[in-house]
């Protein structure tokens, strides 16, 4: 087995990051093991290298002033855990709380298919703007970001 060297591209580490996960048992269905194939994770942490993007670990996306994390891209392999978990089915209507970076959204309305539709929400306009200009760029089409309290879902998108 060879092993990523520093200087692999993405797309190695990518593949690598989907083979380890599959290896460890967070990926367990063929449906998330071609979702997470298919989401390139490094767009969406486009201040981070590429390894640490696809390492598994937490990434800090947002700080207070005063030093505490506020937002974060989870471990890739909490991700996958949480979508076997979930079971996403084709041309289902999904709602996100907490929108992140915009990666789960993604992995979400790739499970979800042409037909689904995914509504990501987050309070933090900043987080918001940032998730969305990253959706449009990769041409995201049935996501759907709003800012506005989670707790009050989304009726419009119900």
């Amino acid at each position: 087995m060879t092993l990523p060297t520093r200087d692999s591209s993405p797309d190695v580490l990518h593949s690598a990051m989907v083979r380890r996960l599959t290896r460890s048992g967070k990926v367990l269905t063929k449906a998330v093991a071609d979702a997470m194939a298919a989401v390139p994770r490094h767009y969406f942490l486009p201040d981070t290298p590429p390894r640490v993007a696809y390492s598994e670990q937490d990434v800090v996306t947002q700080r207070a002033a005063d030093g505490p994390a506020l937002s974060w891209a989870s471990a890739p392999g909490t991700i996958a855990t949480m979508l076997e978990q979930l079971i996403v089915l084709p041309e289902q209507t999904v709602l996100e709380i907490g929108t992140g970076t915009g990666y789960t959204a993604a992995l979400l309305a790739h499970l979800a298919g042409k037909g689904g539709h995914v509504t990501t929400c987050d309070i933090d306009p900043d987080i918001t703007a940032a998730a969305r200009d990253t959706l449009t760029a990769l041409d995201h089409t049935t996501i759907t970001v709003i800012t506005g309290e989670g707790r009050e879902g989304h009726d419009s998108a119900a």
